[in-house]
């Protein structure tokens, strides 16, 4: 009787398993442009837009735009920004930005994680809450896409009236994890795209959550290179194998993230990777496969820093400065009048 018991217990758990694995492998596959949600303008006045979803109204976020008031015909730069930036950001670079249209879109994702940071936040949540957990993230990534399509398509609305601010060159950009958003309308829509920056991106989602657990408990632990003993080669040992089961699942659960999925067929389109040599998050394997797929035209630079901080101004106005060099030099910068 016990070892009946037994093997349906066993069994029960090899199929739970099984199912969850099914569960995250859904939630991680490659977005097709047919999951965009449709969001629009409802709202635009001098440097200021509001973005709405379609078939959820209370979904709402904001893009802030700036450049020369007395031209017309002029390019555009959208970037994706954190859910912290607002209009005072133009103020790092006022002669950049001056040059031609720049937006800054607030992303609707961080809107969400914003929501789930205290552990009281998930208290009532049941066991359907968890098991939508994966494909939540999906869908709420999914907003930042359907954002981002709306300014490229309101833009490309306007351009066509007379005496319009916007010429029909856009260039997206985004960094860190942004990176693969505007990655990703490039990959679906490269007809619309003029060119795309991809700032500290990376790929391998897998890999990258497995290293960071490892380096933030290195840290946590106070363990340096150069620790040596039984104890610490425990807590290695117990970090790796914590990281590497976390990074399966995690990773495997925003896999589709990884941005040479999308850029793989687009053609004629000059893509541009800004990189810190010293980036914990950038390695071989998180890198590479990012950079190999992706067709030319193709360029690269990498600086002698680690990864981004927004929260340091003068590092920020740098890459700005380094991000408009490489479009003024692709002539993506201007205005007709």
């Amino acid at each position: 009787m016990l070892r009946r018991l037994f093997i349906l217990v066993i069994f029960f758990l090899l199929m739970l398993a099984a199912a969850v694995a099914w569960n995250i492998r859904q939630a991680g596959k490659p977005m097709v442009p047919e999951e965009i949600p449709d969001w629009k303008i409802i709202q635009e006045n001098k440097g200021h837009m509001l973005l709405q979803s379609v078939s959820e109204p209370v979904r709402k976020t904001e893009a802030w735009l700036e450049g020369p008031d007395d031209r017309i015909g002029c390019d555009t730069l959208i970037m994706l920004a954190g859910a912290e930036t607002g209009r005072d950001f133009f103020q790092l670079s006022p002669e950049i930005i001056q040059k031609a249209n720049t937006i800054f879109l607030v992303q609707p994702f961080q809107n969400f994680a914003k929501n789930l940071e205290k552990p009281e936040d998930i208290n009532d949540w049941d066991i359907m809450d968890w098991w939508n957990l994966p494909q939540r993230f999906r869908w709420e990534y999914l907003q930042n896409l359907g954002a981002m399509k709306a300014l490229v398509d309101h833009i490309q609305s306007r351009r066509i009236k007379p005496s319009s601010r916007f010429s029909d060159r856009i260039i997206l950009a985004g960094g860190s994890a942004g990176a693969p958003v505007p990655a990703m309308i490039t990959g679906f829509y490269p007809e619309k795209i003029s060119g795309l920056m991809i700032i500290f991106g990376f790929t391998n989602i897998v890999a990258v959550i497995k290293n960071e657990i490892y380096r933030q408990g290195l840290i946590r632990l106070k363990i340096t290179e150069s620790d040596e003993g039984f104890q610490v080669l425990l807590q290695r040992s117990i970090l790796k194998i914590f990281g590497s089961i976390f990074s399966v699942i995690l990773g495997n659960m925003l896999k589709y993230g990884e941005i040479e999925l999308y850029l793989q067929e687009v053609q004629n389109t000059p893509i541009h990777f800004i990189n810190g040599s010293r980036d914990h998050l950038i390695s071989d394997e998180t890198y590479l496969p990012m950079w190999e797929n992706t067709p030319e035209p193709k360029s690269e630079m990498w600086l002698e820093s680690g990864h981004i901080d927004p929260s340091n101004p003068e590092e920020v106005k740098r890459i700005m400065n380094l991000m408009d060099e490489w479009v003024e030099s692709q002539n993506l910068r201007e205005c007709q009048n």
